[in-house]
């Protein structure tokens, strides 16, 4: 299947669920590296929290890719090279800059 062939609304509702689950899970940071920062994944969440109205979520969102502009481009692209586990400054600088300040509640993930 090509992805022009997939609704646009298919794929926006797949992204807001694939950013949820990694928020529930690992984070902010943990969406930018599996996602690979692409700006089509950012997009597609953009839209498909704007569509359906979820406006703390969104304003989450759009923190943690404030968060992700400050680091510059150098940054960002030494953050999707290196090892996500581990020491990492660059994953510890990403939450911190995405604390639910809007009133948006992260779940923590329940142990398997």
């Amino acid at each position: 299947m090509e992805a022009q062939e997939i609704s646009r609304d298919a794929l926006r509702s797949y992204y807001v669920d694939y950013y949820l689950a990694q928020m529930q899970n690992g984070g902010f940071s943990q969406f930018v590296y599996n996602a690979s920062a692409s700006g089509e994944v950012f997009t597609l969440v953009t839209e498909g929290l704007e569509s359906m109205g979820a406006k703390k979520h969104l304003a989450l969102f759009e923190e943690g890719v404030e968060g992700l502009v400050a680091l510059g481009q150098k940054r960002w692209k030494e953050f999707l090279a290196s090892e996500y586990f581990g020491t990492n400054k660059t994953r510890d600088a990403l939450a911190k800059s995405t604390t639910p300040s809007t009133g948006c509640k992260r779940r923590k993930s329940s142990p398997r």
